[in-house]
């Protein structure tokens, strides 16, 4: 095949391509197209969901019914939130009367006196006993150097 033959080739699909398919021309905008066929669309899906889309919608007294159930439900976490709180404020009171002995009580001089003298009147007795009885007892008597 020469060039001519395949010019007249190119020249007879042209031609006949112009008068076999002539499509109308859309002389719309872009915007104009697909805002149409968004539209087509949308009626479509709407179409489709009419059908599938039977839930009843509620009555006034199941709303009534369920806002009661939903009030219900706070109250009680509000009830139990303020038991922990007050478990709490226990626990830590109870722990700080614990490792923090009363203030209230006043430092006597006199009563801790009188348990020095206490004590060493419980040494003396015990030297009163028999040295052989201290030995026994467990009481060893020191040595003077």
């Amino acid at each position: 095949m020469g060039d001519h033959e395949k010019w007249e080739a190119v020249l007879l699909k042209d031609e006949e391509r112009k008068k076999g398919k002539a499509e109308p021309v859309d002389k719309r905008s872009l915007y104009e197209r697909l805002q149409e066929q968004k539209e087509k669309e949308d009626a479509e899906y709407m179409e489709r969901l009419k059908g599938t889309n039977k839930t009843a919608a509620l009555v006034e007294e199941d709303v009534l019914y369920l806002e009661e159930i939903e009030m219900r439900k706070r109250n009680r976490e509000r009830q139990l939130e303020e038991e922990e709180q007050n478990l709490v404020k226990e626990f830590k009171k109870q722990r700080q009367d614990k490792f923090n002995p009363v203030s209230d009580v006043i430092f006597d001089p006199t009563v801790d006196q009188e348990r020095k003298n206490s004590s060493l009147k419980e040494k003396r007795q015990d030297l009163g006993i028999a040295p052989k009885k201290r030995l026994d007892l467990g009481i060893v008597p020191k040595r003077k150097t």
